[in-house]
């Protein structure tokens, strides 16, 4: 297929439980029929650290490298040092083994950081605590492992209202894009205002060779590909190789593999069939075709038409405008979020198609702000207000796409579509401390 590495993600979902005064670890695994089973980890640590080692000797064997999702951090005390415990163990097993390039510590802050809590006072991560849990990672690393690399799969840019990726203390900084209309622009962003080399480790068009057909899904692979390129990306990560039944068509169909009919390869047999963008890499030339530019959807992702604020951002101790801050806008009822980025002269704009009255606000360095604020809006363009509700699961990048470029781009959006509003408001200027390291 191409590909020359594999990124492990079965360590990853440890369950805890409380057994008296002490609490126990539980990998739950699944059988050929589906069904699953929980393992103490405790219990059968040496049984699946020779079962990690065989699939490593097997990568090794195929000349594939390794980058091993580690179980997640955990804000208990006693289940923390039962994960830690555990990683230990796998950095000393895996140390010498040049297979494994990189840990990946955690998958996803944004969506799974403290995940169990559920008051936002015990979800929230101030900045300062991120940066001392990576350090406290490299130590770590530095310790056991230090021939290899450390990493976070960070998601959307809205990661760094607490896991910054200018400032935590990584080898390099993993991250993960999905929906044409945005994976361009958070490369672009990733690439600017990361401060770090840079991977995407999880990218995707779900494709079923219907609603999506398999060649929109190749024509994506491609291009997001050469935008990673492009912009200095070190590495392109896919997720995942093979269809699954999770439910939602967003999550079931990223695959370049499918679930349809038997592929045959050296005598033995795999359920499904190999999607045309599996083979997208065999005859790619990797060369830099152009530059990293700003999309023309930078600023108004999804292409909402409705509402539009304008900001400035500034830093608080030298007055200075932040560039490449991150401006997350909801509603009221918080059931439609979107994203914009300042730029070089600290000015955002957010183009919503209803009135958000929820702000989160941070820049690289800078600490976050959170508040609600409702604005008086001027009428610019009179007309009804469509489609108030719709969030950006349910927009498609087709109709962005320039006619002259259907079926040939899924990047190539028709400007047309975008930088339209019917009311405007203004925000006050906006002062950002930096934040104390």
């Amino acid at each position: 297929m191409g590909f020359n590495s594999l990124r492990l993600v079965g360590l990853n979902p440890f369950v805890y439980k409380n057994q008296g005064d002490s609490v126990i670890a539980q990998l739950e695994l699944f059988n050929r029929d589906r069904s699953r089973e929980p393992f103490s980890i405790e219990e059968y640590q040496t049984e699946l650290l020779k079962s990690l080692e065989a699939v490593v000797r097997i990568a090794k064997e195929e000349d594939l490298r390794i980058m091993l999702l580690l179980p997640k951090p955990k804000k208990l005390e006693k289940e923390n040092n039962i994960r830690l415990t555990f990683i230990k163990e796998v950095l000393k097993r895996f140390s010498k083994e040049p297979t494994v390039f990189s840990y990946d510590f955690f998958n996803e802050p944004l969506y799974f950081d403290n995940s169990e809590y559920r008051e936002y006072i015990d979800k929230h991560r101030e900045k300062e605590d991120a940066v001392r849990l990576t350090e406290e990672w490299q130590e770590l690393m530095d310790e056991l492992a230090p021939k290899q690399l450390i990493t976070i799969g960070l998601s959307e840019p809205i990661e760094a209202f607490e896991w910054d990726p200018s400032i935590l203390d990584l080898d390099f900084v993993s991250f993960h894009t999905y929906h044409p209309l945005r994976v361009p622009n958070e490369i672009y962003w990733y690439a600017n205002y990361s401060k770090k080399p840079w991977i995407i480790s999880e990218t995707s068009l779900p494709a079923d060779n219907d609603s999506i057909s398999y060649e929109e899904q190749a024509l994506f692979m491609k291009e997001a590909l050469q935008r990673t390129i492009d912009c200095g990306g070190a590495g392109f990560g896919w997720w995942q190789f093979q269809d699954v039944s999770w439910g939602p068509f967003e999550h079931d169909h990223t695959a370049i593999m499918d679930r349809k009919g038997m592929t045959y390869i050296d005598g033995d047999s795999i359920l499904g069939t190999v999607k045309k963008a599996a083979k997208t890499l065999q005859n790619f030339d990797f060369e830099k075709r152009g530059d990293c530019d700003c999309h023309v959807n930078y600023y108004n992702m999804m292409g909402y038409n409705n509402y539009l604020i304008e900001g400035k951002l500034i830093n608080k101790e030298s007055g200075d405008p932040i560039e490449g801050a991150v401006i997350r806008g909801w509603n009221r009822y918080w059931t439609v979020g979107l994203n914009t980025f300042s730029d070089e002269e600290g000015v955002f704009r957010i183009y919503s198609n209803d009135e958000c009255v929820n702000f989160e606000i941070s820049g690289p360095g800078t600490k976050t702000a959170k508040f609600t604020l409702k604005l008086e809006y001027d009428t610019v363009k009179q007309g009804r207000l469509k489609d108030r509700l719709l969030e950006y699961h349910s927009i498609h990048y087709q109709p962005f796409v320039k006619d002259a470029q259907k079926g040939k781009s899924v990047f190539d959006f028709d400007p047309k579509y975008y930088g339209k509003h019917k009311l405007k408001a203004k925000m006050e200027t906006i002062e950002l401390e930096e934040v104390d390291l």
